[in-house]
């Protein structure tokens, strides 16, 4: 799997396991703006439409970029003493930024969400390895109609399939998730 699909598994991974429903696909155009956003080691955004977004840097000699920057969204954004991970929206306890990776990573936007009668929750990853921080990882979370059928790079359902994930661990077993991805 590449950098980008692996971070799209662990944020599904991290969601599933807490209960939540998983983000249903990675799609082409948000991949292109997180990865433009990891290159310029920035947040990624999309004019509004994304309702969450978070950008990590990695440690370069260590390889499993994915990994660390999961670590640091979900385990280590908070108030200092921060040691491999620096979350620069929180410099000190009780700043709004301490733990806003996390909390993007694990909201559920869906609850609140009613411009159609039926939505879904998708993604984008991007992954830069050289940049001014090092190696830059992003994404973006964005909710869209389930009858839209956007191109769909890299999906749930084909990564569960793929990794052996069991059913009750996926968050595939309810009934709503009705996939109209197309997959290139």
């Amino acid at each position: 799997m590449s950098v980008p699909e692996q971070v799209f598994v662990l944020s599904n991974l991290e969601r599933t396991t807490r209960g939540l429903y998983p983000a249903v696909a990675m799609l082409q155009r948000l991949n292109s703006i997180a990865a433009l956003a990891a290159s310029r080691d920035q947040d990624p955004t999309d004019n509004g439409k994304g309702y969450s977004s978070i950008w990590a840097s990695a440690p370069s000699a260590l390889g499993q970029y994915a990994f660390f920057a999961d670590f640091g969204w979900m385990y280590a954004d908070g108030p200092p003493p921060q040691y491999i991970f620096r979350n620069i929206d929180c410099s000190q306890t009780g700043q709004s930024g301490c733990w806003s990776h996390r909390v993007n990573i694990l909201s559920n936007p869906l609850n609140d969400w009613s411009g159609c009668p039926s939505e879904e929750l998708v993604t984008g990853t991007g992954f830069a390895a050289h940049t001014k921080y090092g190696p830059s990882l992003t994404q973006i979370f964005e909710v869209v109609c389930s009858n839209a059928g956007p191109a769909a790079s890299f999906t749930w359902r084909y990564a569960v399939a793929y990794l052996k994930i069991p059913a009750s661990q996926s968050g595939l077993t309810r009934g709503q998730w009705s996939l109209r991805f197309r997959y290139f």
